[in-house]
């Protein structure tokens, strides 16, 4: 049985502060890693397998940008915010669910997602 887990994308980009949202292009910007994050509602309702995910990413056009890919979990670690209990993930982010969220990690096959701050794999 495939996980269907909610999908988070982003794109590199480069600046230099922390994570900060743009209400109106509903993204968040990580400056320090040179990220940009996907906060639409999207995010709150997409539900895809590991594949579609992966897909889902690909083919995304949004804020101006076409590379999108789904995050590795290292990289959804920096989104983490352990002071959080129902949803741990940055206050910087308001589109977010207390559900599970893919990475593009792959192990043998499957992906693994993030569980508020645990990470667990599926194939």
């Amino acid at each position: 049985m495939s996980k269907i887990v909610f999908v988070l994308c982003f794109v590199f980009t480069i600046a230099n502060t922390d994570q900060i949202r743009l209400d109106i292009k509903e993204v968040v910007l990580d400056t320090q890693r040179q990220l940009i994050w996907q906060d639409n509602s999207d995010c709150k309702k997409v539900k895809k397998t590991w594949k579609e995910a992966i897909e889902y990413c690909q083919n995304l056009d949004f804020f101006g940008y076409r590379d999108w890919r789904l995050p590795y979990i290292e990289e959804l670690f920096y989104i983490l915010d352990k002071t959080r209990i129902d949803v741990a993930i940055n206050k910087s982010f308001q589109n977010v669910t207390s559900d599970d969220y893919w990475s593009s990690s792959d192990i043998y096959g499957g992906g693994i997602w993030m569980e508020n701050e645990f990470c667990k794999w599926k194939r």
